[in-house]
């Protein structure tokens, strides 16, 4: 079943590649948050790894052959670059393997913002919008079913299970969700998912000039998946996002600014009253959740805690190779994961780091000139979400970040071409 409904993807995808590009890139943007997982040679693939070579080729068959490098994604190949020299070089000093995976991954990510650009320029939150419309819909109606244990755990274990999500893994094995997973198969990545929803959307409400109908409705939505997936990433970011916005909105402060942001309040205040007293009737952590907006660094102990830190090891072992990192090698069994921060760090060491940063930084400061705030918003809710979460590549952010550079001017200036 998983295949025969990515094979209708696929073909939409195809289709629209010659036709209306833009929409196929929708659909494969929809798709890659949607779509279950294939299944080839008993391997879980997700859609977008299959589906990419088809999106690219059909790019480049569409601009005959020529691709135009601007000024965004030619910072992010430096990552690549750095990437791959150190990981090859570190293969060698520790006797490990070379990730091809994650090395395309890399290539996936850096290409489909490009792709982005040249495709949605201009129109980028409009089609943001345009996924989030159906994706956002259903991941809150997943967490509902999942949170009320409606469905089966065994659907969403047949749909969306791989290597790579084994918490999904747990809650199979336990017979009923504790937290919700969404589409996404981790409550961490549905927290992240939520919070960057919550800023695009709060930003376009507050807004005028951004015509996008119903974002209080689509507000409401991200905190309802955010708190029901009792991600900490969602309960911290999206009170920060909220602060900023209301602080540094580009709008005067006007008695209709005043109106929406106490239908605002009231909206997600109600929201979060009936989520929450729910979640305590059922039992579920809420509370404990909740108490990190009271103390937020206490939220850092489970993974950075030196004591009882799951990433404790290794934060010892990037502090011991702190330049280049240790590539893939698996040193003394140590967990690497669930922060962006950790996982650069530990494979490419602080020359990675900042590779992977500097277009971040350099949009930033160009968006700090323009006085972009929303592009602004949205890093500043990346760099809170990454710290429980390895997302650097993952299409869960993907059009987010193609937003956040394209906002900045100097994003658009193609200066390079290569030709196939």
């Amino acid at each position: 079943m998983n295949n025969y409904i990515n094979i209708v993807f696929l073909f939409a995808i195809i289709y629209f590649s010659f036709r209306d590009s833009p929409k196929a890139i929708w659909i494969y943007i929809v798709a890659s948050y949607i779509a279950p997982v294939f299944i080839i040679a008993g391997a879980r693939l997700s859609f977008d790894i299959v589906a990419f070579p088809f999106v690219f080729v059909g790019y480049i068959m569409k601009h005959h052959f020529v691709i135009r490098l601007n000024n965004a994604i030619k910072r992010f190949m430096g990552y690549f670059i750095v990437y791959n020299s150190l990981t090859l070089c570190t293969c060698i000093i520790f006797k490990s393997s070379f990730s091809v995976a994650t090395s395309y991954a890399i290539f996936r990510f850096i290409f489909s913002i490009l792709i982005i650009h040249n495709e949605w320029f201009g129109n980028t939150y409009i089609f943001i919008d345009k996924v989030l419309r159906v994706v956002l819909p259903i991941e809150c109606l997943c967490a509902i079913l999942q949170m009320t244990n409606i469905l089966s755990v065994k659907v969403f274990y047949d749909l969306y299970y791989k290597e790579s999500l084994v918490p999904l893994a747990g809650q199979l094995k336990m017979g009923y969700f504790n937290r919700a997973y969404g589409t996404t198969g981790s409550p961490i990545i549905i927290g992240g998912f939520a919070a960057l929803c919550f800023t695009y959307y709060l930003y376009t409400y507050l807004q005028e000039n951004f015509k996008i109908q119903h974002s209080l409705i689509k507000l409401v939505m991200s905190v309802m998946c955010g708190l029901l997936a009792l991600s900490k990433s969602a309960i911290l970011a999206m009170p920060v996002s909220t602060i900023f916005l209301l602080f540094f909105s580009e709008r005067k402060i006007s008695i209709k600014t005043i109106f929406k942001g106490l239908v605002l309040t009231c909206g997600v205040v109600v929201a979060i009253y009936y989520v929450v007293s729910w979640l305590r009737s059922g039992g579920y952590a809420i509370t404990y959740y909740l108490s990190f907006i009271r103390n937020p660094l206490s939220a850092l102990n489970t993974r950075y805690s030196s004591d009882s830190g799951n990433l404790s090891l290794a934060i010892d072992i990037i502090k011991n190779n702190f330049v280049i990192g240790v590539g893939n090698a698996n040193i003394n069994n140590s967990f690497v994961g669930d922060s962006v921060y950790i996982v650069i760090l530990y494979e490419t060491g602080i020359i990675g780091m900042f590779t992977y940063f500097y277009p971040y930084i350099m949009a930033t400061i160009e968006n700090i000139r323009s006085k972009k705030i929303l592009g602004i918003s949205l890093f500043l809710v990346l760099l809170l979400i990454a710290l429980g979460n390895a997302l650097q590549v993952s299409y869960y952010i993907l059009m987010f970040v193609a937003l956040i550079l394209e906002v900045s001017s100097d994003s658009n200036a193609a200066s390079v071409v290569m030709e196939c």
